[in-house]
C-alpha cells in the first residue's frame, strides 16, 4: 500500500494519501490546511487524486478541500450528518480557522455506515462513529488491517465530547464497535501517532 502523511495546519491535523500500490490514482483523508503543500505531495506521488474522504466535517479537517478540488474536480465522501454544517459559517475557530469555502461542498458524495466502496485500487467500508460530531465516520480497509478514524481514536486518548453536536455516551458506543475488529489493526487517527487496536485496548484508558 502507498501511504503517506502530512501534518497539516495549526491543529497538526494528520492528512493522509493512500492507494494500493499498483493504483494510479490516490485518495486524500481530511486535508485540513496547507492546500499547497497537500497538492504537492499528490503531484509528487505520480498518481491523480481520485476522491477526498472525510472522517468528520471540523474546520480544521476540511479546511483545504476547496482549494484541493480547484486543482483536481473530485467527489468528496462525508456524512450527511456533518455535511449540513461543515461548509457554513458555523464552522470556525478564530483566529486560527476561517469558514471553509462552500467551493468544498460541491459534488458530496454521503456515506452511511456499512457503506462499501472502491477508491484507489482498495476496498474502502464505512463505520459509522458519532460522539465527537454526529456524522463522524472511520474508514476501514480489511485487506490491509488499516483504519482511519479522524478524531474518533487517538493514541492512548479519543475526541473531545464538548463541542457543539458532541455526545459522550454516542462515542462509547461508537468506541465498543471499533474494539470488534481485529486486534492487529493499524490505526491511523486525525492528531497524533500511529498505533493499533491491540495497543489501544492495553494503554487507552477510554477502552
Amino acid at each position: 500500500m502507498y501511504h503517506e502523511v502530512l501534518v497539516v495546519g495549526p491543529f497538526e491535523v494528520n492528512c493522509y494519501l493512500i492507494a494500493s500500490d499498483p493504483s494510479q490514482t490516490v485518495v486524500l483523508v481530511d486535508p485540513g490546511a496547507d492546500a499547497d503543500r497537500i497538492v504537492a505531495a499528490v503531484e509528487r506521488s505520480g498518481r491523480a487524486l481520485e476522491a477526498i474522504l472525510l472522517t468528520h466535517g471540523h474546520v480544521d479537517h476540511v479546511g483545504a478541500v476547496a482549494s484541493v478540488r480547484r486543482r483536481w474536480s473530485v467527489p468528496v465522501y462525508i456524512h450527511p450528518a456533518d455535511a449540513v454544517w461543515a461548509f457554513s459559517d458555523v464552522n470556525t475557530i478564530p483566529p486560527w480557522y476561517s469558514v471553509p469555502d462552500p467551493v468544498g461542498a460541491r459534488d458530496q458524495r454521503h456515506v452511511q455506515d456499512g457503506d462499501e466502496f472502491e477508491l484507489a485500487g482498495l476496498r474502502w467500508k464505512v463505520i459509522a462513529t458519532p460522539g465527537h460530531t454526529p456524522g463522524g465516520v472511520c474508514y476501514h480497509v480489511p485487506s490491509e488491517d488499516c483504519l482511519w478514524t479522524g478524531d474518533t481514536l487517538f493514541h492512548g486518548s479519543v475526541g473531545r465530547t464538548d463541542l457543539p453536536g458532541g455526545h459522550p455516551q454516542q462515542l462509547q458506543l461508537s468506541l465498543r464497535r471499533l474494539l470488534d475488529l481485529p486486534a492487529s489493526t493499524r490505526v491511523f487517527p486525525g492528531h497524533g501517532p500511529v498505533t493499533s487496536l491491540d495497543m489501544e485496548r492495553r494503554i487507552n484508558p477510554f477502552l
